[in-house]
C-alpha cells in the first residue's frame, strides 16, 4: 500500500490513508496479524528491487535493484538468483515459526545447487546479515558439513553484528525510521508492537569496546532532588525498565529467549560466533558521523532528548549535538592499524564502526576474511554501490569487472578510498593485523 499526496486530496484524506496503512502493518502481542489482514513479504526481486516500483520514482528508492539488472546482463535468472525478502516486523525466530523462512531458505539453496552443480554466494544488507548468521546457527550442530557442500563465500554489507542505538532510540522515544510519509499519529504505539527491532537493537554491553552511552537526568523539582538534576550514566535497560515496561514483554523477552543466537552474555555469545565458512567478505561504508549515545531527561514521566547537554567530556572525537553523541571521523577506536597507528574512524551514518567492524574478532577462524571500507558512502546506499558490484561479482564469477563493463551504474559522483584490513597489503604483501590498543583513562 503506497500512500501519495494526489491533487485534490485533503489533509484528512491523507491522514486516513496513514491509518489505514499503519492498520495493516501493525501487529498483536505474539506477532499475530489484525483480524481480518495479511501482510507478508514480497517474493522474489521484486521484493528488494526498490521501495517504490512506478517508474518515476523506482531508482530514487532504489535497493538492490541496479545490482540484480547487473546480474541479469551476466545471464543470472530466477533459478540462480535467489532474492529472500524477510518481515523485519518480527524476530528472525518466528520467521521460521510462522513462514518457515530458514526451511525454504536451505531448500532453495539445495536445489540450486543440485541443478548448476556450484556453491552459492550469499549476500546480507544490514540486519539482512544478522539474517545469515542466524540461518547458520538454526542449521544446528551439521552447519559445518552443510556450508561446505552449498556455500562459496558471504560478503557482508553494512553489518549490524552488535545492532544501532538509533534503532533503540527510535522504539523509545520516536524515530520514523523514513516512514514519515506513510505514519498516522500513533506510530510509535506501532514499532512498540515490532519484536523485530531488537534483532536490531544494541547487544550484550561485554560484546562493545565502548559500549553506547546514555546520561539521564531527572527533574529535581525541590532542593532534597537537586541531584536528579544531574547526568547519570546508564544503560538502555535502565531506562526502558522504568519508563516502558508495558513493551518489555514484547522486545526483550522475544530477543533474549532465543537459544539461537541470544542465550549467553559474553564473547560466546551465538550471534557473535563466526560464519562457518571459508571465504568472507565484509563491506563498510566509514567516516559518517553517526549517534552512538544520548543525554536524555525526564520531563513529566516522559523520556526525551536533552538538547542543551553541552560541554561533557564524551570521548576523543566525539560530539554532542541536539542531545545526541556523534562518532566522526576523528574518533578514536580501541584499535591500532599494521603500523600500529592510533585508528579514528566512524560508522556509516546509521551503524557504528564498531558494529559494522565486529567481524575483525573472526579473524583466524574465516580462514579467507577481507573487510573493505569506503568513503563518501551511507548505509542505505551501500546495496546500489558500484565498488559492492565488482566484490559481489568477483566472488560470484571468479573474476575483476571494471565499472564500464557494469549494466547499470551507481552514482558517479561518489568517490572511492578503499582501505584493506584482515586481508592483503598490496604494497608489502604482509598480513594486516588489528590490535586492540589500550586506551584506559581516555575514555568517559
Amino acid at each position: 500500500m503506497m500512500i501519495q499526496r494526489m491533487k485534490g486530496k485533503s489533509a484528512t484524506d491523507e491522514e486516513d490513508l496513514r491509518s489505514r496503512w499503519s492498520q495493516h502493518m501493525d501487529l498483536r502481542p505474539g506477532c499475530l496479524d489484525p483480524e481480518g489482514i495479511e501482510v507478508r513479504p514480497v517474493l522474489g526481486k521484486e521484493g528488494i528491487s526498490s521501495l517504490d516500483p512506478s517508474p518515476i520514482v523506482n531508482n530514487a528508492t532504489a535497493i538492490f535493484g541496479p545490482l540484480i539488472q547487473n546480474l541479469e546482463a551476466l545471464g543470472y535468472d530466477e533459478t540462480n538468483l535467489l532474492c529472500m525478502g524477510y518481515d523485519f516486523r518480527i524476530t528472525m525466530a518466528r520467521m521460521e515459526e510462522r513462514d518457515s523462512y530458514f526451511s525454504n531458505l536451505k531448500k532453495e539453496i539445495e536445489t540450486c545447487f543440485r541443478m548448476y552443480k556450484k556453491k552459492i554466494v550469499f549476500l546480507g544488507h544490514s540486519q539482512g546479515a544478522i539474517v545469515l548468521h542466524y540461518f547458520f546457527r538454526w542449521l544446528g550442530p551439521s552447519r559445518q558439513y552443510w556450508s561446505d557442500k552449498f556455500i562459496d563465500s558471504v560478503v557482508a554489507a553494512a553489518p549490524t553484528w552488535l545492532g544501532a542505538p538509533e534503532v533503540w532510540r527510535g522504539a523509545l522515544i520516536g524515530e520514523k525510521f523514513g516512514l514519515g510519509s506513510f505514519l498516522n499519529k500513533d506510530w510509535k504505539q506501532l514499532l512498540h508492537h515490532y519484536e523485530g527491532l531488537r534483532t536490531v537493537a544494541p547487544v550484550t554491553p561485554s560484546a562493545w569496546d565502548r559500549y553506547p552511552q546514555v546520561f539521564f537526568r531527572g527533574e529535581g523539582k525541590d532542593k532534597e532532588k537537586e541531584k536528579e538534576k544531574e547526568f547519570h550514566l546508564v544503560n538502555f535497560e535502565t531506562l526502558e525498565d522504568h519508563f516502558f515496561p508495558h513493551i518489555l514483554p514484547i522486545t526483550r523477552k522475544a530477543g533474549h529467549s532465543d537459544p539461537i543466537h541470544f542465550n549467553i552474555c559474553d564473547r560466546e555469545n551465538p550471534r557473535l560466533c563466526p560464519y562457518p565458512v571459508k571465504k568472507m567478505h565484509v563491506v563498510l561504508a566509514v567516516n559518517e558521523s553517526t549517534e552512538v549515545g544520548y543525554f536524555m531527561c525526564d520531563h513529566k514521566g516522559t523520556v526525551s532528548l536533552d538538547k542543551k547537554a553541552k560541554g561533557y567530556d564524551v570521548g576523543d572525537g566525539c560530539v554532542i549535538k541536539n542531545g545526541m553523541i556523534w562518532e566522526t571521523s576523528e574518533t578514536l577506536q580501541k584499535l591500532v592499524d599494521s603500523k600500529g597507528n592510533p585508528l579514528r574512524r566512524s560508522g556509516d551514518g546509521t551503524v557504528p564502526w564498531e558494529s559494522l567492524a565486529f567481524a575483525r574478532f573472526w579473524r583466524g577462524q574465516i580462514p579467507d576474511l577481507q573487510h573493505t571500507e569506503l568513503t563518501d558512502r551511507i548505509h542505505a546506499h551501500l546495496p546500489c554501490d558500484t565498488e559492492l558490484f565488482k566484490i559481489l561479482l568477483n566472488h560470484a564469477i571468479g573474476v575483476d569487472i571494471d565499472s564500464n563493463d557494469l549494466a547499470v551504474a551507481a552514482d558517479e559522483n561518489a568517490t572511492s578510498d578503499v582501505l584493506w584490513y584482515a586481508g592483503k597489503d598490496d604494497e608489502k604483501g604482509e598480513e594486516v593485523e588489528m590490535k586492540k590498543r589500550d586506551i584506559e583513562g581516555q575514555e568517559q
